[in-house]
């Protein structure tokens, strides 16, 4: 269509197409010339294309965003799973070391210090990250 455009009216052999038809019972018509249509169409399908190009470049970045975030979830929850192994070894240690001193010291009772850290493993012991929807 788009070399059909190209063409000088004058240098096509009946160029125009006289088109007729009738509506309500009244003969109506035009002439439309093939070379001007065919650069119209011509227009509407390089910017069809134009736009086409501009959305599979669009969802290429949309994927590649997308491919990205799901890579650094990944990384955050492997760094997360890891913080919460250090965090249980650190948790079994402390545990171990508070009943050592509830047993071995004789005056635990006067170290409000050590109560205090023996009542916040305690009160932690329950404490757990929940993963959110679809992991």
């Amino acid at each position: 269509m788009g070399y059909i455009s190209q063409f000088e009216a004058s240098d096509i052999d009946s160029d125009d197409i006289d088109l007729r038809f009738e509506v309500d019972a009244v003969e109506t018509g035009t002439t439309v010339s093939i070379v001007d249509e065919c650069g119209h169409a011509a227009q509407i399908i390089t910017s069809l294309l134009d736009e086409l190009e501009h959305y599979k470049s669009r969802e290429e970045r949309v994927t590649k965003l997308v491919l990205d975030n799901s890579t650094s979830w990944d990384a955050l929850y492997k760094k997360l799973e890891a913080a919460e192994h250090r965090i249980a070894e650190h948790r079994k240690v402390l545990n171990s070391l508070a009943a050592v001193a509830r047993r071995y010291l004789p005056d635990y009772d006067e170290h409000p210090e050590i109560q205090a850290a023996d009542e916040l493993l305690e009160s932690a012991a329950g404490i757990k990250v929940i993963e959110g929807e679809g992991q």
